[in-house]
Parts: structure tokens; C-alpha cells; sequence
């Protein structure tokens, strides 16, 4: 499938996520006309530049991509690996769980 392009103007929300004693800044944009979530974002708050948040910001950019080139959020978050109580084992997983219960709540659904 050909990527589809985002609107040079979109609407972002972000919000915090506390994730493995880290705070990070989650940002994510959707595509105003389906509010198919399009692209995330994540930034560590404290230690800008360390190791964990490289390996973090260029995972939901590869996630990212595969939203744009058709995958939806609910196949990401069913594709990350998680612990035996089905939370998610990366703060990749956990953005993705977070970005999918705001969207939810933003447009009434109940979390998947």
C-alpha cells in the first residue's frame, strides 16, 4: 500500500506517560476526516539524548510509518509484546495502549 500523506496542518494531542520511572511526553496527530491515528511521538523528559529514549522515539517512528501505510493502531497494539498480565513490556507498547484509551475516550469508545 502507498503511504498516505498527512494535511500540512493537523491537530495533535499529546499527554504525559509514566513508564518505567520515566516520565515521557507523548504527542500523537490523526487524520481529521476518520480520526485514524496517523502518527506518535514520544520524548523522555529528563536525560534528553539517552539510549532508552533513541531506541523508544525511532520505534513509534517505524510505527508511524506502518499506520500511514494502512496498518491500524488496534493491529500495533495486538503486534507488542507484553507481560502475562497483558500489559505492554516496552513504553512503545505502553504509548500505543495510551494513544488507543485517549482516543477512545475522545471520540466515546469504550478502550479495546
Amino acid at each position: 500500500m502507498t503511504r498516505e500523506t498527512l494535511p500540512n496542518r493537523r491537530t495533535s494531542i499529546s499527554f504525559d506517560l509514566f513508564y518505567g520511572q520515566m516520565l515521557y511526553s507523548v504527542t500523537f496527530a490523526v487524520y481529521p476526516k476518520t480520526m485514524r491515528v496517523a502518527e506518535i511521538f514520544l520524548t523522555l523528559d529528563r536525560k534528553v539524548g539517552a539510549a532508552v529514549e533513541g531506541i523508544a522515539r525511532d520505534s513509534l517512528i517505524l510505527a508511524s510509518f506502518a499506520l500511514q501505510h494502512g496498518a491500524s493502531l488496534e493491529e500495533l497494539r495486538a503486534a507488542m509484546t507484553r507481560d502475562h498480565a497483558g500489559a505492554a513490556s516496552s513504553v512503545a507498547g505502553a504509548a500505543i495502549d495510551a494513544v488507543a484509551d485517549t482516543l477512545a475516550e475522545m471520540i466515546g469508545d469504550a478502550p479495546a
